[in-house]
């Protein structure tokens, strides 16, 4: 039966067996090739990335339109590799702490196919880009009140990245118990030490732009 059950995972795309056998895939990915997808997923996690920004600073009220698209798909890939490294030096100096057996190339995998799922932010970028244009990138955006049509729209691409943002957790948690030779709970474990890491680096380059500015 495991045989069988490697002999159909061979014949399926990674970018849609991720999603439902994490742990079986990226097993296979890191058996035969532990970089596959790097630069393509980073892409896709750098352009989700690019546009989030460009709302949070409100680029729409200094840049036009296709010049935001244009340089978030510019920098999206390296953007998106430098964080996507980052995060799994975080996760793999961390998983040693808790006995973690993965190496670089192996956490690195499953941290970047855990953002196979950012198919669905972007895609709900796109749907905000179509219907709004850059209003999707001013502070209005924010206040707007959305009703009929719109409103149901609004409403299912918002529960579509909550989901995928939850499902993105799940994903990263198995596919980091697999490389890391953990349970599902100590693979948790590990995300939640990384992100815990992430927040206090977050929060101290804060307050050293705060202290440089005032």
């Amino acid at each position: 039966m495991e045989q069988e059950n490697k002999k159909g995972l061979c014949g399926c795309c990674p970018f849609w067996t991720m999603w439902i056998r994490p742990r079986e895939t990226i097993r296979k990915i890191v058996d035969e090739k532990p970089k596959s997808g790097f630069w393509w997923l980073s892409l896709l996690y750098g352009i989700n990335f690019m546009f989030f920004l460009s709302q949070v600073f409100y680029l729409g009220r200094d840049l036009p339109l296709w010049g935001i698209i244009v340089g978030s798909l510019v920098l999206a890939t390296p953007v998106g590799a430098i964080l996507i490294t980052l995060y799994s030096v975080l996760v793999l100096w961390l998983g040693k702490l808790i006995k973690g057996g993965g190496n670089y190339l192996q956490v690195r995998a499953a941290v970047t196919w855990s953002v196979v799922t950012n198919i669905v932010n972007v895609i709900v970028w796109i749907v905000y880009i179509i219907m709004y244009g850059s209003l999707v990138f001013l502070p209005s955006f924010h206040v707007m009140q959305f009703t009929g049509v719109a409103a149901i729209i609004i409403t299912i691409c918002g529960w579509a990245t909550l989901v995928a943002s939850i499902w993105s957790i799940v994903i990263l948690v198995q596919a980091l118990g697999e490389v890391q030779g953990f349970s599902a709970w100590m693979g948790l474990l590990n995300v939640v030490l990384a992100s815990v890491a992430v927040t206090v680096i977050y929060y101290l380059i804060g307050l050293i732009i705060q202290y440089a500015v005032y």
